[in-house]
């Protein structure tokens, strides 16, 4: 071999090397290192799991009539069967109604009544769907959690 193809040669292995060298910095530097072989493939398994874990959290706080706030007298009064109330929280099994307090002179939710049932000509078949697609998501995401 000649001097000058030799030089090239060493040249490509230093290169080769460096390349080697940054790469694996570069990934130590995105994951912290835990100390253990625990997670072989690093973290990222681990996110599905604990995003599914909040998500099962988070439906089993809420008392089921708290999703949101329904406003309009056509659709509070197919419900309750009366326009006196200004909104009512809703959720996608019950209702609550709120209470007005003539001494402060505004409606309030009184969150110690309990949720009330919807009447059953509210209900219709996509309502059904809905019902059975939050089971199958609660269901999913518990065993997603274990």
């Amino acid at each position: 071999m000649s001097s000058h193809s030799r030089e090239r040669y060493d040249d490509e292995i230093l290169f080769e090397e460096n390349m080697r060298r940054r790469r694996s910095i570069s990934f130590k530097a995105r994951l912290p290192d835990l100390g253990c072989r625990c997670l072989p493939h690093g973290l990222y398994p681990i996110v599905p799991t604990i995003l599914s874990c909040m998500a099962l959290w988070t439906t089993t706080v809420q008392d089921g009539c708290d999703y949101g706030r329904l406003t309009g007298e056509g659709s509070i009064e197919q419900i309750t069967g009366s326009d006196v109330f200004p909104f009512l929280e809703v959720g996608l099994y019950s209702y609550r109604a709120p209470i007005f307090y003539a001494s402060e002179n505004d409606w309030i939710l009184a969150f110690t009544v309990d949720c009330q049932e919807y009447p059953p000509e509210v209900i219709d078949l996509w309502w059904r769907v809905g019902k059975i697609m939050a089971v199958i998501s609660s269901i999913l995401a518990g065993s997603l959690c274990l």
